[in-house]
């Protein structure tokens, strides 16, 4: 028994005086981002803002709001879900945490004389889970919304449309350009 005890007391002293002993470091942040080579087969988007990225057999989180890999999974509604070359797309364009996304994609689409601009606007953004709907301050004769998941995430889809013209134009990040994309085949 005392030599049991001295043992665990020479190991303890030994350990603790090692420059190579190594100790969890309880305070690091687990890191939860995948891999480079990691190619998600879906994206599942829910309304506080995550996108989960799966295959059949991982799941990886990301936080649009923070706009960096989280390690759990968030219980909420989910609003839309990508597969394939769109979920790739959506993982390949991920929001930087510093904004520094500089790209800004630009589409038209045609909107029918009998479409109200608001109505059209909020009917394709709620198709898409885009249920945040916005108006901005624009010149005489345009019309300006915006539309985004939550009030909380720092970018938008943009619709702007001028009295003299029956289209209407769309800027946004190409994270967006799945939800945009689907917006031009229901139109």
């Amino acid at each position: 028994m005392i030599r049991s005890c001295f043992l665990f007391l020479f190991f303890f002293w030994v350990s603790s005086c090692s420059p190579n002993f190594i100790s969890p470091n309880l305070s690091a942040k687990r890191n939860c981002e995948p891999d480079g080579s990691f190619t998600p087969s879906l994206a599942t988007i829910n309304s506080l803002g995550q996108v989960i990225f799966a295959t059949d057999k991982q799941e990886f989180y990301f936080g649009l709001r923070e706009a960096n890999w989280q390690c759990e999974k968030m219980k909420s509604q989910v609003i839309n879900k990508f597969s394939g070359a769109s979920a790739q797309i959506l993982k390949a364009s991920l929001p930087k945490k510093d904004n520094s996304q500089t790209e800004i994609l630009e589409t038209r689409v045609n909107l029918a004389s009998n479409n109200e601009f608001q109505s059209f606007v909020s009917s394709h953004c709620a198709s898409e889970g885009l249920s945040y709907l916005f108006e901005v301050n624009a010149p005489a004769g345009q019309k300006v919304y915006g539309c985004q998941i939550n009030p909380q995430i720092s970018s938008a889809v943009m619709w702007r449309k001028t009295d003299q013209s029956s289209s209407v134009d769309i800027a946004y990040l190409p994270f967006y350009q799945p939800f945009v994309e689907r917006f031009s085949q229901s139109n």
